[in-house]
């Protein structure tokens, strides 16, 4: 892969790490992210994220679940490059497993 090849897929790892890297159990993989650009929309697949147990129970600290364990086996966003504060981002989470515990107050 040349370097004009890598930038996107760079940015793309910037991003997410910037993102959402606290979440992640470690720090994502350059074989774990594929990034396609086209002309108004950009495509990133994920694979194989293991999860930060603790960050994600501290978002739903007030709900009466808690995450035992957690896994994204495949991930893909849609964004709209062009336009993305109007535009809609597409999620799809292909495969995903989480663990989840009853919390009693």
């Amino acid at each position: 892969m040349s370097f004009v090849e890598a930038i996107p897929k760079r940015l793309a790892k910037f991003i997410i790490k910037r993102t959402l890297g606290q979440f992640l159990k470690k720090e994502l993989d350059s074989n774990q992210l594929n990034v396609e650009w086209g002309r108004s929309e950009a495509r990133l697949h994920l694979e194989d994220l293991d999860l930060n147990i603790e960050a994600l129970n501290e978002v739903i600290a007030e709900q009466p679940l808690e995450i035992r364990n957690g896994y994204i086996s495949s991930i893909s966003l849609t964004l709209p490059w062009r336009d993305i504060i109007n535009g809609m981002i597409f999620l799809f989470a292909l495969s995903f497993t989480f663990f989840f515990n009853l919390r009693f107050y």
